[in-house]
C-alpha cells in the first residue's frame, strides 16, 4: 500500500503549497516531474492489477500472428494491438509497451492539468482512482483517456482538427471514447433542432462504423455476470458530486463560453447516469462509458477552492478535497472487492 500513499501524497502535499495561476497556459516545469512519476509508476509496475495478465497473453499472442489476423481476433481497438504487434516485431520487451501507453497517459493528464488553476491539485485528484485503478489495470481506456486530455486541450483553444484527430487515436484504442464527440459538439450547436441534428448523425455514424465493437461488448459484459463491475453505483456518486457542484456554482467557474458549456453537458450526462444505473442490465458497461465524465472531476475540484475570495476558506475547501480523495484511496485499498491484484505494488526492475 504504501507506494500508492507516497503517490498521493507527493501530489496532495505538493497541491497544498502550490500557488494559484490563473494563467491558462501555464510553463510545464515542475510538472514534467508529476509526468514521469506516473509514466514510471504505470509503466513500470510488474503483474499488477486484475487485467495484467489478459493482456500479456494478448502480447504473446501478437508474437506469433500476423497484424490483420491479430486485428481479426482482436476486432476493436486497432490502435492498441496494432502498437503490440508492432512492439513485438521490433523484439521490444513487454514492459516497453506498457512504458510507452502510460507515457501517453501521463503526457495528457499532466497537459490538462495545466489548464487548471492549480494543476498539482488536479493531478492528485486522478490519483486515487483514474492513475491507480484504471491506468494500472484497464490499459487501452486509460490511452484512450490521455488522448481525450488532449483533444479536450484542443477543444479548449478551439482546433477542431486537433480534436478531432485526437478523438480518432482515442477511439483507435478504445471505441468507447466516441461518447466524448456528442458532449463537445453539443456546446457548438445553438438551438434545439442542431443538437438534435447532430446528435442523429453521430448516432448513424457511431452505428455504422461501431456496432461489431459495442456487440462484442455487449455480449462480454451481458453474459458474463462475474465480471459485473462492484461499486459502480459509488463510481458513479464520484462524478455525480462534482457534477452538482458544477451547476450550483458555474456561475463562479472561470472558462470560455464553450468550455462552460461543455462541463454543463458532462454534468447533466454524469447526473443522469446515476439514473440510467438502475435502468441498465450491464453496470460494467455503464461504468466504462462514464470514465469520460473524469475531466469534469478533475475541472470542478481543482478550481473549486478559488471561488471562494477568503484565503483561509480557499485553504480549507482544499483540505476537504484532499481528505476526501484520501477517503477513496482509503476504501479501494482495504475494501475494495478487486484490490488484491493490486496489492502489493510492484516495479521493475525490483520486481521478483
Amino acid at each position: 500500500m504504501l507506494p500508492y500513499w507516497l503517490l498521493f501524497g507527493f501530489f496532495a502535499s505538493a497541491s497544498i503549497f502550490a500557488r494559484e495561476d490563473p494563467r491558462r497556459d501555464k510553463p510545464l516545469g515542475l510538472l514534467w516531474v508529476a509526468c514521469v512519476v506516473i509514466t514510471l509508476m504505470v509503466g513500470l509496475r510488474w503483474q499488477v492489477g486484475p487485467d495484467w495478465f489478459a493482456y500479456q497473453n494478448w502480447w504473446d499472442l501478437a508474437g506469433r500472428r500476423s497484424l490483420e489476423r491479430l486485428l481479426e481476433t482482436a476486432g476493436s481497438d486497432p490502435g492498441y494491438y496494432g502498437l503490440t504487434w508492432a512492439f513485438q516485431r521490433l523484439g521490444l520487451p513487454f514492459w516497453s509497451l506498457n512504458l510507452v501507453v502510460g507515457g501517453i497517459f501521463a503526457y495528457g493528464l499532466v497537459q490538462f492539468a495545466r489548464m487548471q488553476i492549480n494543476p498539482w491539485l488536479a493531478v492528485a485528484i486522478a490519483v486515487p482512482y483514474l492513475v491507480i485503478v484504471v491506468a494500472m489495470s484497464g490499459v487501452r481506456q486509460a490511452t484512450a483517456i490521455g488522448f481525450v486530455f488532449l483533444a479536450l486541450l484542443a477543444y479548449h483553444r478551439q482546433n477542431g482538427w486537433k480534436f478531432l484527430l485526437f478523438i480518432g487515436l482515442a477511439a483507435s484504442f478504445h471505441a468507447s471514447a466516441i461518447l466524448v464527440l456528442p458532449l463537445a459538439g453539443l456546446s457548438f450547436t445553438r438551438n434545439r433542432f442542431q443538437a438534435a441534428i447532430l446528435i442523429a448523425v453521430l448516432v448513424a455514424g457511431a452505428y455504422y462504423q461501431l456496432t461489431s465493437t459495442f456487440v462484442r461488448y455487449t455480449d462480454q459484459y451481458l453474459s458474463r455476470v462475474v465480471i459485473e463491475s462492484s461499486g459502480v453505483l459509488y463510481r458513479l456518486a464520484m462524478g455525480a458530486l462534482p457534477a452538482a457542484i458544477f451547476l450550483a456554482f458555474r456561475k463562479r467557474f472561470s472558462a470560455p463560453s464553450h468550455e462552460l458549456i461543455l462541463w454543463r453537458n458532462m454534468s447533466v450526462a454524469a447526473i443522469g447516469s446515476v439514473a440510467v444505473f438502475f435502468a441498465v442490465a450491464s453496470t460494467t458497461a455503464l461504468d466504462r462509458l462514464v470514465l469520460y465524465f473524469f475531466p469534469l472531476q478533475i475541472y470542478v475540484l481543482s478550481w473549486f477552492p478559488s471561488t471562494f475570495r477568503d484565503p483561509a476558506v480557499r485553504f480549507a475547501v482544499t483540505f476537504l478535497i484532499l481528505a476526501y480523495l484520501g477517503l477513496q484511496l482509503f476504501i479501494f485499498l482495504n475494501f475494495a472487492f478487486n484490490k488484491g491484484p493490486y496489492l502489493p505494488y510492484r516495479m521493475l526492475p525490483f520486481a521478483g
